[in-house]
């Protein structure tokens, strides 16, 4: 997640290195994702300068009788580390390719809704959603089926790149709907553990703050929270948007250039994000190059939908990450008029209750990344949200 190394005139350190870190990760992956025989020879070559360096400054002191031993260890090491990273990487493919499987399953359930019978159709037209989608990013293909009475679940592939997200649509209308956000902030945990937790039928990360690590504080990445009618933090700026939700779930959304540090008797729930994507039906999200995983959130016009985008990327092969701007024109495909993007890159997920974590989180292994805030959504009825339907997993 590359951030901006100046904010408000002063050089943040701790964002460059953060945005550093991710930028070397994500030219890990890529290396890993070429042939096995290029990789160890190029560590190998890499390797070479700094052992010949020792060896001629070494030379005499007994290193040459070692230094055999000492290459056939670190090829050893670099053999096995290669291998086990190419094994990973075949283990997300074969995950795309069970999602593939299980998504031609959904269709066919989504199809049995869509008759008399079925509970209800689905919240948006996918052959829409399609066609603007294609103006935008070329072949674009949307596996969409109803998950529940309140949300429709989609898997949007696009070929160029490749890309693959992961979107939700939210009926906020709903009257057994209930949404989640974490009571405390004190400390990050798994969007699984926190969706889980919280009885959540689906579930995306929140703020991870300036940093992974665990106790890397908000830093300049502070903004509104309020959970249940429970302020936990007012401390808007210019540069945040916010989503807030009446007692009914109406949402309504207040854009970065506003700022608004006092709570409204209307906002039941609210949660900060870190720039926005479309605001007013117009894509506003700010230029930036770079493909990343991406996690955002956004509404219609009357704030009885709700979007929630989880796009994977940094895998080469499976996909390379979406710009803040794509996110923008794909939010607004489905019909969505104001959104935010949220922090992203490694903390990029998305939970269903049945599926568990649907997309592939982008670091080592598809491993989740801790977060201090979380979304979820749940049910007051749980046996309403394990209505069989979902276009993700086979038992849905």
């Amino acid at each position: 997640m590359k951030q901006p190394l100046f904010i408000g005139g002063l050089f943040n350190l701790s964002d460059g290195v953060n945005a550093a870190l991710d930028n070397v990760m994500a030219l890990w992956f890529r290396l890993m994702e070429l042939p096995l025989l290029f990789v160890l020879a190029l560590a190998a070559a890499a390797l070479a300068v700094p052992l010949l360096i020792a060896a001629r400054l070494l030379r005499g002191r007994g290193f040459r009788r070692f230094l055999p031993l000492l290459c056939v260890a670190v090829a050893a090491t670099l053999g096995f580390v290669a291998t086990e990273w190419r094994l990973s990487v075949m283990e997300r493919r074969i995950r795309d390719l069970q999602n593939r499987a299980a998504m031609q399953q959904g269709e066919l359930q989504a199809a049995l809704d869509a008759r008399p019978r079925g509970p209800r159709h689905l919240l948006f037209d996918p052959a829409a959603a399609e066609e603007g989608l294609r103006e935008a990013f070329g072949d674009v293909r949307v596996m969409a089926s109803v998950h529940n009475e309140a949300a429709d679940l989609a898997l949007i592939r696009v070929a160029a790149g490749p890309v693959q997200a992961f979107l939700a649509v939210i009926d906020l209308t709903c009257p057994d709907l209930e949404i989640r956000l974490d009571a405390a902030v004190g400390e990050k945990t798994l969007t699984s553990e926190f969706a889980m937790t919280n009885g959540c039928f689906i579930a995306v990360n929140g703020e991870a703050g300036r940093s992974p690590a665990l106790d890397s504080g908000f830093g300049d990445w502070i903004g509104n929270l309020v959970s249940a009618g429970n302020p936990l933090l007012l401390e808007d700026t210019d540069r945040r948007p916010f989503l807030a939700f009446d007692s009914r779930n109406r949402a309504s959304y207040s854009p970065a250039r506003a700022v608004e540090r006092s709570a409204s008797p209307d906002w039941h729930n609210v949660i900060w994000g870190r720039q926005d994507a479309l605001t007013n039906g117009t894509v506003t999200a700010p230029a930036q190059g770079d493909r990343q995983p991406r996690t955002a959130m956004a509404i219609d016009g009357s704030g009885a939908r709700l979007y929630l985008l989880v796009a994977d990327g940094r895998q080469a092969g499976y996909s390379a990450g979406m710009t803040h701007r794509d996110v923008g024109l794909l939010l607004s495909a489905f019909g969505a008029r104001d959104g935010m993007l949220c922090d992203q890159g490694g903390s990029s997920c998305m939970y269903t209750r049945r599926d568990g974590i649907v997309n592939v989180p982008c670091d080592a292994g598809g491993r989740e990344r801790p977060t201090y805030t979380h979304f979820g959504l749940a049910l007051r009825s749980a046996a309403r949200a394990d209505r069989p339907g979902s276009a993700l997993g086979a038992a849905e």
